[in-house]
């Protein structure tokens, strides 16, 4: 507690604490908001965002650290197990996932929308890329390419960039996919920007945006 004079003093608490603590951190400085903002691991919380997907795809849905020994998904519909903290959708439509952590002490719930779009119902001129991906060699989701390559008349590139404007990959493959790697090393987590340049009806136009990856 501090008091005038810039002087602190301690008050002693009968009461002992009942719960579960995660982690105890000391540190011998002093946070500004913004700091403190960056340590909170946002505990019991789907990680993965909401997301959009073609029909056939999958998407291994994460969360973050979690005291919790029961994991409840609900619908358990296209779920490879609906008990597991990170389990593998491949909805047939679009669907919302709610998740419910339980510790045996305290429950929490978040949810994550998964959009599925079938490729078939898709015009020319718009081009579909995954907002993130998972390059940990586990199968799902270990490759970043266009979502909808069937609906790509012509495909003149699709780049990659890094945060500073440093081309990571290109090609002219519409179904050709960046496996997260740059000279032979992987690329770090974080958010990346993507550049595709194609032609629809015989006119050429061009998307960009971002996504990121997750290791």
């Amino acid at each position: 507690m501090s008091v005038g004079g810039g002087a602190c003093v301690s008050e002693a608490v009968d009461n002992r604490f009942s719960g579960l603590v995660d982690e105890i951190k000391i540190y011998e400085r002093s946070f500004n908001q913004n700091q403190i903002d960056e340590l909170y691991l946002a505990p019991d919380r789907i990680s993965t965002k909401d997301t959009t997907i073609f029909l056939g795809n999958s998407v291994n849905i994460r969360t973050t650290n979690s005291c919790a020994t029961d994991f409840q998904w609900t619908p358990t519909t296209d779920l490879d197990d609906p008990t597991s903290p990170n389990p593998v959708a491949t909805p047939g439509q679009t669907t919302t996932y709610t998740a419910l952590f339980n510790d045996g002490i305290c429950a929490a719930i978040d949810s994550v929308t998964i959009s599925v779009i079938n490729p078939d119902d898709l015009p020319c001129d718009l081009v579909y890329m995954p907002t993130a991906f998972t390059p940990n060699g586990d199968n799902v989701n270990d490759a970043y390419g266009i979502s909808n390559p069937y609906a790509i008349e012509d495909l003149i590139s699709m780049e990659i960039f890094d945060r500073w404007g440093g081309r990571v990959f290109a090609t002219d493959n519409p179904f050709e996919r960046w496996d997260g790697n740059f000279k032979g090393q992987p690329v770090n987590s974080g958010v990346m920007l993507y550049r595709v340049r194609f032609r629809c009806d015989g006119k050429e136009d061009t998307s960009v945006g971002s996504f990121s990856i997750i290791r």
